[in-house]
């Protein structure tokens, strides 16, 4: 990448062994975010993050899946797209179940596959563009992950 990306991720990473270590040694630039509630905190952090320049990776479904299917997609990544005038840029990775099963600490050698959307640039913070936003990411998602 071409410049160090700022994290946005749940914050259990940071109590789990392993990664813990990793969320830890990423420093400032990894924010954890308290699920389930409007964390405030971590908002600011994310867009402060934005204003200064950086690529912030957001996991829009907000949480892991256990059957690797694409869930829902929560409106906080398109929310901090449209309040900073950053693109979505939707990303899929494929291969992650089989490197680390949620049953494992220790990631297994297998391939794992990223594949880069288009941007998306959200019009407003109006729930229909955070939307329409999420929908057109899910659907990049998914025919990038179909292309494997």
């Amino acid at each position: 990448m071409p410049r160090k990306p700022a994290v946005l991720a749940m914050q259990e990473l940071w109590r789990m062994p392993g990664v813990s270590l990793v969320m830890r040694a990423y420093g400032p630039l990894a924010i954890p975010i308290r699920r389930g509630t409007v964390d405030t905190a971590a908002v600011k952090r994310a867009l402060s993050a934005l204003r200064a320049g950086h690529l912030l990776i957001v996991f829009p479904e907000g949480g892991i899946s256990r059957d690797g299917s694409l869930g829902p997609f929560h409106p906080g990544a398109a929310l901090l797209a449209a309040r900073t005038g950053a693109p979505l840029v939707p990303i899929a990775i494929a291969g992650t179940r089989d490197a680390l099963p949620l049953d494992r600490v220790i990631p297994r050698p297998r391939r794992v596959t990223v594949r880069i959307g288009e941007p998306i640039r959200v019009a407003s913070e109006a729930r229909a563009d955070l939307d329409r936003a999420n929908e057109e990411a899910a659907a990049q998602i998914r025919a990038l992950l179909a292309a494997r």
